[in-house]
């Protein structure tokens, strides 16, 4: 049987048949379950990959100026390398921004605006599927959505409780098209491509601020190279 939609796996009821069940049922049989997006939804997916490929062709110099070498910070790696088998960079999610923020070759936020939009959707989408999850394994679909870490911060979330589930999740709604989820998820931001310039320049003024905290990472990152 081919993949099920995203959509449908999201609005499914856990434990009900149809796309949650397909879903579940691949992912206990292989251990991974590939879900289809629409065209326009993979509109976010496609920008990280060209802002990446962009800001990849960039010289070396630069890139390690913007991400700092590759180290071990705060117990996790972190910054770019071009190593014997790939070129890579690391980034880390913060409730601000990614760090270290890469930055464009004119100086704009696009491609850390992407990357944090795509954090937050696929934090989104994780848990969205975690209903589907505990309800195979037995459990009230909102069992596991309880172990998890407080949600990335939405672009409206002013920190306070009152905008979290009781689950500590975020709504994200503002962001793009919701999709709610059964049994008491919050809603999924799925991007639509009509709406992707837009969301990418309000997040890049949003993480304009965090996003100059960078060089903290970077700085962390030489002393523990050099240590």
């Amino acid at each position: 049987a081919g993949a099920p939609w995203l959509e449908e796996v999201l609005r499914a009821a856990p434990g009900s048949s149809g796309a949650g069940a397909a879903f579940v049922r691949r992912l206990r049989r292989d251990g991974y379950a590939p879900l289809l997006l629409t065209a326009s939804q993979a509109a976010l997916w496609r920008e990280v990959e060209g802002s990446a490929a962009t800001w990849f062709a960039q010289s070396t110099e630069a890139k390690l100026e913007q991400a700092g070498a590759y180290a071990h910070i705060d117990r996790k790696f972190t910054g770019y390398r071009d190593g014997k088998y790939r070129e890579q960079l690391e980034v880390r999610a913060t409730p601000g921004a990614v760090h270290p923020a890469p930055v464009d070759a004119d100086g704009r936020l696009r491609f850390s605006a992407a990357l944090s939009l795509l954090v937050r959707t696929l934090d989104g989408v994780a848990r969205g599927l975690l209903p589907h999850v505990a309800a195979e394994l037995g459990c009230e679909p909102r069992f596991l959505a309880g172990l998890c870490d407080a949600a990335p911060s939405a672009p409206s979330d002013n920190g306070s409780s009152e905008d979290r589930g009781e689950d500590g999740g975020e709504d994200g709604g503002e962001v793009g098209g919701e999709v709610s989820g059964a049994c008491g998820c919050r809603g999924v931001p799925l991007i639509e491509a009509s709406e992707l310039d837009a969301a990418v320049t309000s997040e890049a003024e949003r993480i304009r601020g965090a996003a100059r905290a960078s060089a903290s990472f970077i700085d962390a990152g030489a002393d523990a190279a050099e240590a």
